[in-house]
Formats: structure tokens, C-alpha cells, sequence
């Protein structure tokens, strides 16, 4: 019984813990403009699990909102 509750202690800490990186990943990405390569206006992407593609990589893919134009983008800075 003991390592019925272990494990289900185990797994649960495993998923508090994706879902922290998860949810730290997708705030820093909303954090940041980045520049269409389209239309050439600056924006802040909305939520999308889309950010989760390559954790930790600088580029991210998003969707520009103003021409729905998808691609990866690096960010050109930091939103104050």
C-alpha cells in the first residue's frame, strides 16, 4: 500500500512540475514583441501551446494577429 502512495506522490510532483515549466515558458513568451517578417508590425503573441515547441529555444513559432501570418520568430524585445 505504502508504494501505492508513493507513486502516486511521485507522479504528482511530475506534474506540478511541467505544468510550472509550462506555464513560466508561456508567460515569458508573452512577455517579449517580436516583429512580423510579413507585414512588418510589432506584436505581442496571445496564449498558445504553440510556445511549448522548443522549450527554451529563442524562437518561437507565433502567429502574427494583424496579417494571420505563422511562423518562427525571435523576439526584438522585451515588453515593459
Amino acid at each position: 500500500m505504502t508504494g501505492l502512495w508513493l507513486s502516486i506522490g511521485v507522479g504528482a510532483l511530475a506534474v506540478l512540475l511541467v505544468v510550472t515549466v509550462s506555464i513560466k515558458e508561456i508567460l515569458h513568451v508573452q512577455s517579449q514583441e517580436y516583429l512580423c517578417v510579413n507585414c512588418g508590425k510589432k506584436f505581442t503573441p496571445r496564449f498558445s501551446f504553440m510556445h511549448l515547441v522548443n522549450l527554451g529555444d529563442d524562437s518561437k513559432i507565433v502567429k502574427c494577429p494583424h496579417c494571420a501570418h505563422k511562423e518562427r520568430m525571435v523576439p526584438v524585445s522585451e515588453k515593459n
